[in-house]
């Protein structure tokens, strides 16, 4: 069946549903942002390419329930910038995009069985592997085209399957004022079985990851991948915590087989004794690169996980290696502080040292470096509750490059301001 003809359907079965059905709930959010930076993308101060602006994102849904076993839910989604810097970039009002349309049926066949068809966010774990389909347009949206199914085995495990596409462009539903924005940089198709459960209070994921990258032109895989995992969150008493996961990628990139590991750890410890209970975590994580002394590829892909997990300025430094968010060929050691003053404000702190697994290949004299040390990253966020509409933080990082990078690489800074307003009913 035609794509546009699917998406179509479920657009009337939603508004048949909604007629006449008092089971209906709405949300809208109001999130603005301030953003400033320097040097992140090229480590170089010696070019005018700091950056300034600011992004409004409004977000309207509608979910209803016509009965017990089925769901709808929609929701359109419009994130515009305003520049400072550079100052040759004109307003728009960007696109106005469906963020999510999907319906979901539940209890089939009697059974603890429900299938989500449609546009939805899929995400999985702490999103190693499963949550950003589209990550060439930011923040904006995390959707996927999916079908998916999940089954519940028992009160503590259930399985979860789906299978979803994603174009370069947002070719499936009605657009206004349609700009052609890339998602990412080819079609990708994915599929995927994933469990989880709890077995003597310890919690366990397994998963088998397939995805596709597709050429533009033809209907072939320029590169397969074939990603096996494992997850799990080990609670030793209340106050200490150990959470790992790690996974095998297998496949093939062009003419080369592939052979890539990747995985993080973090023990996480709360002082309970003190009023406010702090949390001092120590991690890490791998994520392989590629050996080019060998003939299979090495270089870890990360799937369907491009934002920012660990950094939200590292990201754009990423872009000279792959692309933005391409978290591979690398490594860190890191500790972190969380600090809960109160219900309202939350302090988070980060200090990252990160190395690459395997040497750069030069490129335009960004990773012309002599080493592995990619440098020291430092992350802040202080999260603040104004009000039960309004939340809001300050995210704060900074980056130290090692000998990874060119000789004479520069430090950035990264700032962030957020207000977000929600209410739902």
């Amino acid at each position: 069946m035609n794509k546009r003809i699917y998406f179509l359907i479920l657009i009337i079965i939603f508004v048949d549903s909604f007629y006449g059905s008092n089971k209906i709930n709405f949300e809208f959010t109001e999130r603005i942002r301030y953003i400033n930076w320097d040097n992140a993308i090229d480590l170089n101060s010696d070019k005018s390419d700091k950056f300034s602006f600011t992004r409004q994102k409004t977000t309207f849904s509608l979910s209803w329930k016509p009965s017990s076993k089925i769901d709808f839910k929609f929701k359109l989604t419009n994130e515009n910038r305003v520049y400072f810097l550079p100052d040759n970039r004109d307003y728009n009002i960007d696109e106005i995009i469906f963020d999510q349309l999907y319906i979901k049926l539940s209890k089939l066949f009697e059974l603890p069985f429900s299938i989500t068809a449609g546009r939805q966010n899929i995400i999985m774990g702490e999103g190693f592997l499963l949550l950003d389909y589209s990550p060439l347009d930011g923040s904006r949206s995390v959707y996927f085209n999916a079908l998916r199914g999940d089954y519940k085995l028992n009160k503590n495990s259930k399985i979860m399957a789906f299978y979803g596409y994603q174009d370069v462009n947002d070719n499936y539903l009605p657009i206004i004022n349609s700009l052609d924005k890339n998602l990412i940089e080819n079609p990708e198709e994915a599929y995927a079985v994933y469990y989880s459960g709890i077995f003597n209070k310890v919690n366990i994921e397994t998963y088998y990851i397939r995805k596709n990258i597709k050429d533009m032109l033809i209907n072939e895989n320029l590169s397969g991948i074939n990603t096996i995992g494992f997850r799990s969150i080990i609670n030793f008493k209340k106050s200490l915590s150990l959470t790992t996961e790690a996974a095998y990628q297998t496949g093939f990139k062009d003419i080369l087989d592939r052979s890539a590991i990747g995985g993080y750890f973090h023990l996480d410890y709360k002082l309970i004794k003190k009023s406010f209970k702090p949390v001092i975590t120590f991690g890490g994580f791998y994520l392989s690169g590629d050996n080019q002394k060998t003939e299979k590829y090495e270089g870890w892909d990360p799937l369907f996980s491009r934002w920012p997990k660990w950094s939200e300025s590292y990201i754009y430094t990423l872009i000279k290696e792959n692309s933005v968010a391409y978290w591979s060929n690398i490594s860190s050691l890191y500790v972190g502080l969380k600090i809960p003053f109160s219900n309202r404000i939350k302090l988070n702190l980060t200090g990252h040292l990160l190395s690459a697994p395997e040497f750069s290949i030069p490129k335009d004299g960004f990773l012309n470096g002599t080493g592995k040390n990619r440098g020291l990253l430092f992350t802040s966020k202080l999260n603040l509750k104004l009000n039960k509409y309004l939340t809001g933080h300050i995210v704060f990082e900074s980056f130290k490059p090692g000998n990874f990078y060119v000789d004479g690489a520069s430090s950035y800074r990264w700032l962030r301001f957020e207000l977000l307003y929600k209410f739902s009913k």
